[in-house]
């Protein structure tokens, strides 16, 4: 009884210290937003090296123990896990590294970090996208991926003088690097569209917090791409908060793991499938806005090309219900064409029937007519009334 009791006060433990840990993830993700606001006081100070560190590591502790209570049953924490703790030593090796005026040259070793976090963390989507899948037909697949095509399409917009200089650098290493990160961004923005788009993930509420943390790590990404290349991006500003931000959403939804026995928790039926409709037309829309926008503005080859799919893609699904619809149409004529059949065949059923017995019929009536008339001799009145019936 001593043991029972002690393993279940383990269990409360283990199941309250994640939360715990969410908590203070949030309050430190607010301290930072209003130290990173008075940069120029003390708060900056603490801001830009303990809150800013306190940021990224209490969501990995987090991530990790929910990882060993899942133990293999949940690889897709373990993956998430192992991102975020890449992503965490790429920042802390940045902060540790950086010259005086607050930058590392690229490539270094805290590339390695940040650049390990998108693989891994597409890796745990997918294989938590998966187990909540059990059969994608043809249809969701094409509406799913005309979302992220559409998305692509326009981050690919967004990331064009990005791509356009990563092939200037001054050796190999460094265009591979500078063109990782756009493209690492590009991809999981698609990644994220594309599963948000198929009605047939649906894990709650939780699910969203996970789509919503990427969406805010990866935008993180491309404003600071994008302000860095123009030479307008200022360090210790709000804008250094969103990583932490994102982080800990995604944490949110690894808090929602964090159940008594996560070998058995079952995947969810989606109870609906509205929220596919307006993130599909918004692919459409976005890679048709694309090709319009490149008629008029020089974009990349990699956007253009992005948008061409997406809009032959979109094309696809009406292709397909035309031909659904016409063998639904044709298969209707034919069951009306075999019921007609079967109708003359019933008809001419009964004619012959009706022909057949009337002859028999015929001699019966006709025979029992001269049996009652005394052609066979006198009968009986009750044998009469009798032939009468």
């Amino acid at each position: 009884m001593g043991l029972i009791r002690g393993q279940a006060s383990l269990s409360g433990q283990s199941r309250r210290l994640p939360h715990a840990l969410l908590v203070a993830a949030v309050v430190l993700d607010v301290g930072y937003v209003i130290a990173l606001a008075d940069a120029n006081g003390l708060a900056g100070t603490v801001a830009t090296f303990w809150l800013s560190h306190a940021t990224q590591w209490v969501p990995v502790a987090l991530f990790w123990i929910v990882a060993m209570n899942a133990r293999i049953h949940r690889p897709e924490v373990v993956l998430a896990a192992a991102a975020v703790t890449f992503s965490a030593l790429g920042d802390s090796y940045y902060s540790i590294a950086m010259g005086s005026d607050g930058y590392l040259h690229s490539p270094s070793v805290a590339d390695i970090g940040y650049l390990m976090f998108y693989p891994l963390m597409l890796c745990s989507i997918g294989v938590f996208a998966r187990r909540q899948t059990a059969r994608v037909d043809r249809a969701v697949m094409l509406d799913a991926a005309v979302a992220s095509l559409g998305a692509a399409a326009l981050v690919a917009v967004l990331l064009s003088p990005l791509l356009g200089d990563a092939l200037t650098g001054t050796s190999v290493l460094t265009m591979v690097v500078n063109i990782a990160y756009p493209l690492f961004d590009l991809i999981l923005i698609a990644a994220v569209v594309g599963i948000a788009a198929s009605p047939t993930v649906d894990a709650g509420r939780r699910w969203k917090g996970l789509v919503a943390g990427l969406l805010v790590f990866t935008a993180a990404d491309i404003v600071y791409a994008l302000l860095d290349h123009v030479g307008a991006y200022v360090s210790d500003t709000p804008l250094d908060a969103l990583w932490a931000v994102g982080l800990t959403l995604i944490a949110w939804w690894i808090h929602g793991l964090a159940a008594p026995d996560l070998s058995e928790v079952t995947p969810q039926r989606p109870h609906s499938t509205h929220i596919s409709l307006p993130v599909t037309a918004f692919g459409y829309i976005a890679g048709l806005g694309v090709l319009l926008y490149g008629a008029q503005v020089p974009v990349s080859g990699l956007a253009l090309g992005l948008a061409t799919a997406t809009v032959a893609l979109a094309a696809l699904p009406v292709i397909f219900r035309q031909a659904l619809l016409s063998r639904m149409l044709s298969e209707k004529q034919r069951v009306l064409d075999e019921f007609d059949r079967l109708d003359r065949s019933k008809s001419e059923m009964l004619e012959t029937m009706n022909h057949e017995l009337r002859t028999p019929l015929t001699s019966i009536v006709g025979y029992l007519e001269v049996v009652r008339d005394g052609g066979g001799g006198r009968i009986p009145a009750a044998a009469d009334d009798m032939l009468a019936v």
